[in-house]
């Protein structure tokens, strides 16, 4: 529920450009590539072993060219000229703490007009709310604004979407 949540508040069209951090086994970037037609995602994780379940669980769009991997931490990665549109991030706890280095990062590879999203799925309800309120702080001292924060309900009200550019 949480992907299938979390895809359908970062909309990604056709075209766009991505890029996850933190992707794990690669359900998302599955999910994505469903439905890109020129578009690509670049997805990275620092561990190693979730990379190579990523690139197993995604042979079709890596040999099609519409997805990318990487094993690597984002404060390592090299990104040269390449811009994304959307940028994205589930349950990766570091942009509620402390990111001011990644935040940075992200800003200089966002193309105009693009954006970041931060989905998160606390343990409890209960942390929600402050969850919701660090980051969207943490976002504004990094230099992004207008944070846009939607909260889950019903089934899904410990999922937590925010948006900034």
């Amino acid at each position: 529920m949480r992907i299938g949540w979390a895809l359908e508040s970062i909309a990604p069209k056709p075209s766009d450009r991505l890029l996850e951090i933190g992707c794990g086994q690669g359900v998302a970037v599955a999910a994505v590539c469903e439905g890109l037609t020129s578009g690509t995602i670049l997805a990275i994780d620092r561990s190693a072993t979730m990379i190579a379940a990523a690139r197993r669980r995604n042979q079709d769009p890596e040999r099609e060219g519409k997805a990318t991997f990487a094993a690597m931490a984002l404060a390592d990665m090299t990104f040269g000229s390449q811009r994304f549109d959307k940028v994205f991030a589930i349950n990766v706890n570091l942009f509620w703490r402390d990111a001011a280095r990644e935040l940075a990062i992200v800003r200089t590879v966002l193309a105009p007009r693009g954006r970041l999203h931060l989905i998160f799925e606390p343990p409890t309800v209960a942390q929600v709310e402050r969850i919701a309120k660090e980051t969207a702080v943490r976002l504004e001292v990094g230099g992004f604004s207008n944070a846009v924060v939607r909260k889950g309900t019903g089934t899904a009200a410990r999922l937590i979407h925010i948006s900034a550019a």
